[in-house]
């Protein structure tokens, strides 16, 4: 399945001089956590939405904030272009030609979708992803852990990182309670890559996750 293919890659983008106000405005109406900045047909980097907690609205977005954009290629393949998301702890991956012209960009939420249709994952559930060495894989110390915190892996899916001694194993959540499962995987040194849930009973949850990311990720 190429993303190219089966992706809208042509979404709103934000641009130099743009106020705050635009950028909370997409943010708001793409569901997404980066947007690409671009001018002349390049890309300068994307811009993430919890910088805007540091503006008013009639300012101008700072070019300082911008970070470097994650790269994908025509050909990946999703499972590629997922090891990319988690590897480069980015949500939004940048299409590009040879020459450097942007051409679009997708979100991590689109290839969330893509996995919900394939895999016939609910839509309110949540998707949890470890980082776990492939030696201490026990997907059933797992499941009898989030039981304990009253959620249930609905299903589950691998995604092997570029160190082929990792993995990234990927949890379909149904449960109140995500949250104290989480607590769980911390007490155990489990590593929580990446928490993808946008329900509205979550949203909450989600923000703080994502912040919690963002500041461990500075």
């Amino acid at each position: 399945m190429k993303p190219l293919e089966e992706i809208e890659i042509q979404k709103p983008v934000l641009h130099p001089g743009d106020l705050v106000s635009k950028a909370r405005l997409l943010f708001k109406e793409g569901q997404c956590m980066e947007l690409p900045v671009v001018d002349n047909g390049k890309c300068l980097g994307t811009f993430h939405e919890l910088v805007l907690h540091n503006y008013e609205e009639d300012v101008i977005l700072n070019p300082m904030d911008f970070k470097n954009a994650s790269i994908a290629s025509a050909g990946d393949e999703i499972p590629v272009l997922w090891r990319k998301f988690m590897e480069n702890q980015c949500s939004t991956l940048i299409y590009q030609d040879a020459e450097g012209k942007f051409l679009g960009y997708i979100t991590v939420w689109d290839v969330v979708k893509i996995y919900k249709q394939v895999l016939g994952i609910g839509e309110s559930n949540c998707l949890l992803v470890l980082k776990l060495r492939k030696m201490d894989y026990r997907l059933s110390k797992l499941a009898t852990m989030a039981e304990e915190a009253e959620c249930y892996i609905i299903h589950s899916f691998i995604v092997q990182a570029s160190d082929r001694e990792v993995i990234y194993l990927n949890l379909d959540l149904e449960g109140a309670n995500p949250e104290g499962f989480i607590q769980t995987l911390e007490r155990h040194e489990i590593e929580v890559e990446r928490f993808l849930c946008r329900t509205e009973k979550e949203d909450v949850l989600q923000e703080r996750y994502d912040m919690l990311m963002s500041y461990l990720n500075v």
